[in-house]
């Protein structure tokens, strides 16, 4: 072999590596954190002493995703649950928590966020963060809540 095939050989061979590599990291890394969630319209409940927003939280994904957890960043002393059954009432029982849910492709899930809203201040809600595992990995959603009229006390 002489000298210059030489060289387009070992051009040839540093042109493959570079091509396999980069095909190889896009296929195996993510095109980024998937945000298969949305937020349809919200309602606004009271119970007891607190007001509940409802939300229909949907996945817009082609996959299932378990909910690990739900937070209102910024609001203290909200929670976020899922009603039973769809079912409103005082009952602390009433809800169970967000954790282990799975939603799947397409699919709905309704969260309440339950806020004390004790006269003469009430928080306002702006947003809900969501963490969730899609395909065993763990990825956190922001949603921004439509503009709602504050909570009022009642």
């Amino acid at each position: 072999m002489s000298r210059r095939q030489g060289w387009r050989f070992a051009l040839a061979a540093v042109a493959l590596v570079v091509v396999a590599n980069v095909a190889m990291v896009t296929w195996l890394l993510p095109e980024g954190d998937p945000q298969p969630l949305s937020l349809g319209t919200t309602e606004l409940r009271w119970t007891g002493d607190e007001a509940a927003i409802s939300a229909p939280v949907h996945n817009d994904g082609d996959r299932a995703v378990e909910l690990v957890s739900a937070s209102a960043p910024g609001v203290p002393g909200a929670t976020v649950r899922r009603p039973v059954d769809g079912t409103y009432t005082t009952a602390a029982d009433a809800w169970t928590p967000v954790a282990g849910r799975t939603v799947p492709a397409g699919g709905d899930e309704w969260l309440d966020i339950a806020v004390p809203a004790r006269c003469p201040h009430a928080p306002t809600v702006k947003g809900l963060e969501v963490r969730m595992r899609i395909d065993g990995r763990d990825v956190t959603q922001a949603l921004t809540l439509p503009k709602l009229a504050p909570v009022r006390c009642r």
